[in-house]
């Protein structure tokens, strides 16, 4: 036998007894993914099929007190399909209920945002409340996921989670995506979240107080400021405040949710203060034990800022109706109608069928 292989020899033994020894601890691993077919009304889009994004997730107990979870959405950001990491983080029980974290996960903002995360078989309509959409997406007012650390833990009844994490950043020039700084913050200054929830005993309803106080700073990177700042200067001072309520009674479910946004705007920055107000009211029936009808009506209105104008923001409301139909459960089709009405412009209906699934 040659030194190379009383090596490796070595090498795998020692492998093979540590893994005799350590604790086991187990190991989660799941995809989530649909296809759909969507029509419409505007003449500008084509009825088309389509697949949505394909959601690679995994966690483990790395030990008896921590816990790490990574994330993956392979999607289409509307010029081919990338790979965007969605969450990664690490938590520790560090005694009783209380938890410290660090990484990216989703901003503590908001029922929602923290229940459904990225996977439309997770919920009763294909499509999120427009105005929740994720930060690349055309409607998106709110940072739905942060990069920092995190406490959570129960005070009596009440769950609570604190959050300090990077700026959001926008590009008052020509990019018009919020930006959340995986790697980096323009400023020193830091956001901070909170989230408080109640679930009052005996009557099923949840409430949820959650809100978010920080600047948001530009980013000139990729195209000079429109004010003439700089990367790191104050677009706007933002306090966003949000309620949710959700009532469940027998086979009836009620959810709702409303955010309250002030924008004061930075130094140099044209446009004025602001403020906007964003909800939406859902209802759902459990018809039968696999067909669920839910109805959502959505609304968001600001007054014209630096903030909602650089992210090209519009008025709307919106009707949702969507039948869903669980064919287990690891798939599920929806079908779904939805019309769009914009501020100051013409009605939009459209239709999807969608079949989800889930691979654990």
């Amino acid at each position: 036998m040659n030194w190379n292989k009383k090596v490796m020899g070595l090498v795998v033994g020692t492998i093979c007894s540590a893994a005799l020894v350590a604790p086991a601890y187990a190991f989660e691993f799941g995809a989530m993914g649909d296809a759909k077919y969507t029509t419409s009304d505007d003449n500008a889009v084509a009825d088309s099929f389509a697949i949505g994004g394909l959601d690679l997730f995994a966690r483990q107990d790395i030990d008896e007190n921590t816990e790490a979870f990574i994330e993956y959405v392979y999607e289409n950001d509307g010029e081919g399909f990338v790979l965007d990491l969605e969450r990664m983080y690490v938590k520790r029980n560090v005694g009783g209920t209380v938890r410290v974290g660090a990484g990216r996960f989703h901003s503590p903002l908001g029922y929602w945002n923290n229940t459904f995360h990225h996977g439309v078989i997770m919920q009763d309509t294909v499509s999120r409340p427009s105005f929740l959409d994720f930060e690349d997406g055309e409607a998106a007012i709110l940072p739905t996921h942060v990069i920092g650390v995190s406490v959570e833990g129960m005070a009596g009844p009440v769950k609570y989670e604190l959050a300090m994490a990077n700026n959001t950043f926008v590009s008052t020039g020509d990019f018009t995506e919020i930006g959340i700084g995986n790697v980096m913050d323009f400023s020193d200054s830091k956001t901070y979240f909170y989230r408080f929830t109640y679930n009052v005993p005996n009557i099923n309803l949840h409430l949820g107080l959650s809100g978010k106080m920080g600047d948001v700073i530009e980013d000139d990177r990729f195209s000079p400021s429109a004010h003439g700042l700089s990367s790191g200067d104050t677009v706007v001072e933002q306090t966003i405040t949000g309620l949710d309520i959700v009532y469940s009674y027998d086979k009836f479910n009620l959810l709702t949710e409303y955010f309250s946004i002030d924008n004061t705007a930075g130094t140099g920055v044209t446009g004025g203060d602001g403020t906007g107000d964003a909800y939406y009211v859902q209802a759902g029936y459990q018809a039968t034990d696999k067909i669920r009808p839910t109805i959502r009506y959505e609304s968001l209105s600001f007054d014209g800022d630096a903030y909602f104008s650089t992210l090209g923001t519009q008025e709307y409301t919106a009707n949702v109706l969507a039948v869903r139909y669980d064919l287990d459960d690891s798939n599920v089709l929806t079908f779904q109608y939805k019309k769009t009405s914009p501020t100051g412009g013409s009605d939009v209906t459209e239709m999807t069928l969608d079949w989800a699934f889930l691979l654990f």
